[in-house]
């Protein structure tokens, strides 16, 4: 992990200091393989108002877009009137920033953290550095493994409910309706067809059909 020089003590501990991050518009940069992940800090609300001003979040984002990934920690939540206005930063308001941080996310691929502090930030960096090093991700492509009844336990009828979860349309409780009419995982030469599937209570022709499709394969 490399540091930007200008960064204070606690962050540069996370890592080497050098100049190589502000290459790319951002106060760090992490890399793995050929993979760059860049993240620029700016405290809120004040650095980030400034940087807005001054124009040096403009020159920063460009740079930012040649990133894999690019990341802004925004470092504090301010404090806000009832009106949606920021205390002590005249006429910036809540609707501003969300305009800002949809354009940074999908006009320059930028995303979004908010932090409480320095702290945060911290554990936020070794967090994705961690992230950033596995080789890959596959914890929101895997359907999680079946529910436990209320024992703890796995019966039948969990193990029976997670199958039937993995049927077109078929959720927690349509699958145990499934399960309970049938008294067991339906398959091709349990049914006549999809009329036997109708039967079951929260099953449309279209659902049916659809489902009569996959056990009929």
């Amino acid at each position: 992990m490399l540091i930007s020089p200008t960064e204070p003590p606690q962050i540069k501990a996370l890592g080497k200091v050098s100049a190589i991050p502000e290459r790319y518009g951002c106060d760090i940069l992490i890399v793995q393989g050929k993979a760059r992940t860049g993240i620029q800090r700016k405290q809120f609300p004040a650095d980030l108002l400034s940087s807005l001003a001054d124009g040096r979040l403009y020159t920063q984002l460009p740079k930012m877009a040649e990133l894999d990934r690019s990341l802004l920690i925004l470092e504090g939540y301010g404090n806000w009137t009832l009106d949606g206005e920021l205390v002590d930063f005249a006429r910036f308001t809540k609707s501003q920033l969300y305009g800002l941080i949809y354009s940074l996310a999908f006009e320059f691929g930028v995303q979004i953290l908010t932090v409480r502090d320095i702290k945060d930030t911290c554990a936020a960096v070794k967090s994705l550095e961690a992230w950033a090093m596995k080789p890959k991700h596959t914890s929101l492509r895997t359907r999680p493994g079946p529910q436990r009844d209320s024992w703890g336990g796995l019966g039948d009828r969990e193990y029976a409910s997670h199958f039937l979860q993995g049927l077109p349309g078929v959720g927690v409780e349509l699958a145990g309706r499934i399960f309970d009419h049938f008294g067991k995982v339906p398959i091709k030469w349990d049914l006549e067809g999809v009329k036997d599937l109708l039967a079951v209570p929260g099953i449309g022709k279209v659902k049916a059909q659809k489902i009569w499709e996959v056990l009929s394969e």
